[in-house]
């Protein structure tokens, strides 16, 4: 996303009210930026370049532990 970043489109969705699970997929890994990512309720924070499944099983994790 060219003009905002992920933690500013989890801030407004959490502002919002939105109750569903938000899965973070990076390119650029930072700890600082995980940490955020996480503490603001990020189910996950994966990094580029993904496998398939594990991106398939943090989704299932995510809505299973949202449900």
């Amino acid at each position: 996303m060219p003009d905002v970043s992920g933690t500013e489109v989890q801030r407004a969705l959490n502002l919002a009210g939105a109750n569903f699970p938000i899965v973070i997929i990076t390119a650029h890994d930072a700890p600082a930026m995980r940490e955020e990512c996480l503490r603001l309720g990020a189910a996950a924070y994966l990094c580029k370049p993904l496998d398939i499944r594990t991106l398939l099983d943090e989704v299932a994790l995510a809505i299973d532990s949202s449900g």
